[in-house]
């Protein structure tokens, strides 16, 4: 049709109207293709707030013919003519997708390609996306009912994943659906209330998500943020650790170590690990101090306590090995606590000579397993409790000869637990230079070293020049 034959205009609307009529009557239905655009156009410039009647009778009159057309199809060819037309009659592709899914009866069956050329004709990918997903979400493949492992999260995912790579969707499409957030919100929700979830793989989906799902940034914070404070709020009676432990491992994740609500979800978790950490070392471990009897013949062997405290150490050690994920501090508050409360146990014991060799035992085992395990460089503190320990240990090995005339002496190898000093398992080489040392150590603290002297060495009879 030429152009003066598609014109349209208020004088001529109704004889258009009459054409298009005919057209419909005699399926020149590439005349009507040429013609209705035009009628549109003009109808809805004119006809803003109320349609005409003329108009809409005549839209539902090409919908019913074409519709019977095309369900009565026999070809694709004539299928994706008539298809054409529908679309330009329509004039609105989410009404087109609704009469394809809803409205058509036909009974024609297309291959896998031509549906593809049919989407990829009349709609738009952010089209396809945005009609598709209702119809994708309510299909089996993304059924959350019964859902008992992670296996099946991730294959929804995967499926979810597929449907949007076959929409074709532009890199900078960001998707902005309720129903599609929601969607998003259910899948890592119920991974999160998944028995011992493996963390790791919950940072997977997360960045995976991130990556493939098209959702707004700061949409999918949001919903992250809401999971994990339901995690939080809803996982009450799990153990500590392992809660700290799956927070600390989500940080790892690039996409939401930014997340506030994160950060202090650990904060909070690990002051309360912290507690309970501390809580049951004093009731399961330092209670044992309590029965030990430091009089008496030697031993030879660590105190049971002590022994306990190493095990639980070393056990604690290897999971922060095996979880590096973990935070150091847990390590490091469980020394630092131990050694306070080992200076003020020790500090309070008075063996007789041959426990005091037991004692010191104890001693440089505490010493070389903190220096061994200790994951950061020692702070001043640190190093203070360990010195006092060892100048416990002086104390109660040297010999009477030894206090005599002391001068206290500067270290050789300074913010070292020894201080140079050397050592048997334990026992000094040199009590004296020992005492020396570490007495500069507390030389301006310990005012009057002679009553501490006095207090640790009550129930030791050293006779002079015996270091025993």
């Amino acid at each position: 049709m030429s152009d003066a034959s598609t014109d349209v205009n208020s004088s001529n609307f109704s004889e258009r109207l009459k054409e298009i009529h005919e057209m419909i009557a005699l399926n020149e239905w590439d005349n009507f293709n040429a013609l209705w655009p035009h009628i549109t156009k003009y109808h809805d410039n004119q006809y803003v707030r109320e349609p005409d009647p003329k108009y809409q009778s005549m839209k539902n009159e090409a919908f019913d013919a074409l519709k019977v057309l095309i369900e009565k199809s026999e070809t694709y060819e004539q299928f994706q003519q008539y298809l054409q037309s529908l679309a330009i009659a329509i004039n609105d592709p989410k009404t087109l997708w609704e009469t394809l899914h809803s409205k058509l009866n036909g009974t024609l069956k297309v291959t896998f390609h031509q549906a593809q050329i049919i989407a990829a004709t009349f709609f738009q990918p952010h089209e396809l996306f945005e009609y598709g997903f209702s119809v994708f979400h309510q299909s089996s493949i993304c059924s959350f009912v019964n859902i008992t492992n992670e296996e099946a999260l991730i294959d929804i995912f995967y499926a979810t994943a597929g449907f949007v790579r076959a929409c074709h969707l532009s890199d900078n499409y960001e998707a902005q659906d309720p129903e599609y957030e929601s969607f998003i919100t259910q899948m890592l929700t119920l991974f999160t209330q998944l028995p011992d979830f493996d963390a790791h793989r919950f940072v997977w989906l997360i960045e995976a998500i991130n990556q493939h799902l098209h959702l707004r940034p700061a949409v999918f914070r949001d919903i992250c943020s809401r999971v994990i404070h339901d995690y939080i709020s809803n996982t009450v009676d799990q153990n500590l650790k392992n809660r700290l432990y799956k927070l600390c491992v989500i940080t790892t994740s690039p996409f939401l170590q930014s997340l506030t609500a994160l950060r202090e979800s650990i904060d909070s978790t690990f002051l309360v690990v912290i507690k309970e950490q501390r809580k049951f070392i004093r009731k399961y471990i330092f209670s044992g101090y309590s029965t030990i009897n430091w009089l008496g013949n030697m031993l030879r062997s660590l105190s049971p306590p002590l022994r306990a405290w190493r095990l639980y150490l070393s056990n604690m050690n290897s999971k922060m090995q095996e979880n590096p994920e973990l935070p150091n501090l847990l390590l490091i508050d469980f020394m630092d606590d131990s050694l306070l409360l080992f200076n003020q146990i020790y500090g309070d014991i008075q063996p007789s000579k041959n426990r005091a060799c037991d004692l010191r035992l104890d001693i440089f085992a505490i010493v070389d397993t903190v220096s061994h395990l200790y994951p950061v460089e020692m702070s001043t503190q640190v190093l203070k409790r360990l010195w006092y320990l060892l100048f416990i240990a002086a104390i109660v090995g040297a010999s009477e000869f030894d206090f005599d005339n002391l001068k206290y002496e500067k270290p050789k190898v300074p913010d070292t637990p020894m201080l140079g000093l050397d050592r048997t398992t334990n026992d000094f080489v040199n009590y004296r230079n020992a005492l020396q040392v570490y007495g500069k150590q507390f030389e301006n603290e310990i005012h009057d070293m002679e009553s501490m002297f006095k207090y640790l060495r009550a129930n030791i009879t050293i006779p002079n020049n015996n270091n025993n």
